[in-house]
């Protein structure tokens, strides 16, 4: 993996636990998720992304919805501090 495929990488894994955060306590369909980037991710990175997430306890998946657990929270502050910072190197402003 490159330098520009790692970045991605970074960036959509920063959008997905977003979405998922952002769904609260209620959680968020898996296909709501992956229907809103379909066109800029293959299925099998958003999976694996996915899979990753609830391998490691960030997230909760349950007849394919999804929530964010409490380690799931703590990290996303990680992730969205470095994203952030990412996009500021990048030239592109803040995320918010």
């Amino acid at each position: 993996m490159n330098a520009k495929q790692k970045t991605s990488m970074l960036l959509l894994m920063d959008l997905l636990i977003e979405a998922i955060e952002a769904s609260g306590d209620r959680g968020i369909p898996e296909g709501h998720i992956y229907a809103a980037v379909m066109s800029k991710v293959e299925l099998s990175v958003f999976q694996g992304v996915i899979d990753s997430f609830v391998e490691q306890g960030n997230v909760t998946r349950t007849n394919h919805l999804l929530k964010l657990t409490e380690k799931g929270k703590k990290h996303a502050e990680n992730l969205h501090v470095i994203a952030k910072e990412l996009m500021k190197a990048l030239g592109k402003g803040d995320l918010t």
